[in-house]
């Protein structure tokens, strides 16, 4: 690795490297915001990164809460913090476990067999018992179940998403897709 190279790889880290509890400070500081119908319903950018969204326990119709991450191995742990902080703005942390492991996948994925360079994780509340996490990135390979061998140690990540999820997809766009996977209170598992 060059010097240039090492440089953007350490910056990439150090911008990837807010804490959890910084995410968390400033979740819980929106919980506090009123709810209105104006200005203030718009999205507030937080310091760690977070695109926190108006704060409403069983609101469908709110904007998702969002985050940019660099496409480093570092970023899953962010990824998962964002997911348990919406959950449980929206009163649903009965969905977190399934919620982390499943960003914890999609965003290694991207990681692991894209050139992606940076990736925005969203949450969305899609009706007041379910949410969809999405994870966009630059490749046109559309993702797809394999059949792992019992010895082999990766290659499961998309069987444990469909297995946790009451449904998974992508969706093709002209700069490459989105993958998601959708979490419900109701869904028999």
């Amino acid at each position: 690795m060059n010097p240039k190279q090492t440089t953007a790889k350490s910056e990439a880290v150090a911008s990837a490297d807010n804490s959890r509890a910084d995410i968390e400070r400033a979740a819980g500081a929106h919980k506090g915001m009123a709810q209105s119908s104006g200005p203030s319903d718009q999205a507030l950018v937080v310091e760690a990164g977070v695109t926190m969204p108006p704060v409403h326990p069983i609101a469908t119709d709110t904007l998702p809460y969002t985050l940019v991450l660099p496409c480093l191995p570092e970023s899953v742990g962010r990824a998962r913090a964002l997911v348990s902080c919406a959950l449980g703005a929206w009163g649903v942390s009965a969905l977190a476990d399934e919620g982390r492991l499943i960003v914890s996948e999609l965003v290694t994925n991207v990681v692991d067999h894209t050139t992606t360079t940076q990736t925005t994780i969203a949450v969305e509340r899609k009706s007041p018992h379910s949410v969809r996490i999405h994870v966009p990135d630059s490749s046109r390979v559309p993702p797809c179940l394999t059949d792992v061998d019992s010895r082999t140690e990766s290659g499961r990540g998309l069987s444990l998403v469909e297995g946790l999820s009451c449904c998974w997809g992508y969706e093709e766009s002209a700069w490459g897709k989105v993958t998601w996977a959708e979490l419900s209170l109701a869904a028999n598992r």
